[in-house]
């Protein structure tokens, strides 16, 4: 056998492995920036909400940990989502017939500030709104929020007790709310 062939085999060989490689890397790569799905578990239940801060519609500064110490939801919400207007009204009508409501609901807004003013106006939404564009707030990221109507449920010890698509559980947040 000549080294002539040799080399052409070792290059062959070496072209082989270079191959299998780049297509581990790219296995690894959609792995790791694949969004979650709507049917896989949501790995926060049961850990300590994430800390987010923002500024409402109506301008005051909201810190989560203010909240501590009663439930609250949060509902994420889009402007130009129509399920979530749809959402927004059935909810807050099923609120407004729990009188001794002693958790907190914020709405979680992903459009501009003009935008949560209009969608307070045309929704009649007589919770706090809080203002986070994806762009500038990590909130909708540090809970994983990837669709909205989406929600968080979270007690009074700041745990997270259930988190997903909003409208798979209405139920289950008027219980929790009460």
């Amino acid at each position: 056998m000549s080294l002539e062939t040799v080399y052409g085999f070792s290059l062959l060989v070496l072209a082989f492995i270079v191959v299998i490689n780049f297509m581990i890397s790219l296995g690894l790569i959609h792995k790791i920036n694949k969004p979650p799905s709507l049917n896989e578990p949501n790995t926060l239940i049961g850990q300590k909400a994430p800390h987010f801060e923002g500024e409402l519609d109506t301008g005051v500064k909201l810190d989560s940990a203010k909240l501590l110490g009663k439930p609250y939801l949060l509902v994420f919400v889009s402007p130009t989502c129509q399920s979530c207007k749809k959402l927004i009204q059935s909810l807050t009508k099923s609120l407004d017939k729990t009188p001794n409501n002693k958790s907190e609901i914020i709405f979680i807004n992903d459009g501009s500030e003009e935008e949560a003013i209009k969608l307070r106006q045309e929704e009649n939404i007589n919770h706090p709104i809080l203002i986070a564009p994806r762009n500038n707030n990590s909130i909708y990221k540090n809970f994983r929020v990837q669709y909205t109507p989406a929600f968080a449920l979270v007690n009074e010890e700041g745990t997270i007790e259930d988190i997903g698509v909003l409208d798979s559980k209405k139920d289950l947040i008027l219980k929790f709310l009460k």
